[in-house]
């Protein structure tokens, strides 16, 4: 069976940040998860669907930026 969700720990190695990092933004509620007793789900679905939509939102910020010449 292929396993569809990761860990607090297993998020943080698949987006290479702290793993106290991800705790603190899973528990403020950026990363896309549930909660089952003291246990985080991250969905692989949401996770990957996450990233893919704060990686534009950032680029297009960046390019909004670079147009009023603030770099």
């Amino acid at each position: 069976m292929d396993k569809k969700t990761f860990s607090a720990g297993e998020t943080s190695l698949r987006i290479g940040i702290s793993k106290s990092k991800t705790l603190e933004m899973l528990s403020k509620g950026e990363i896309p998860a549930i909660r089952i007793g003291r246990n985080w789900l991250v969905p692989e679905k949401a996770l990957d669907e996450w990233l893919v939509s704060r990686a534009c939102a950032e680029a297009a910020e960046r390019r909004k930026d670079a147009e009023h010449g603030r770099a």
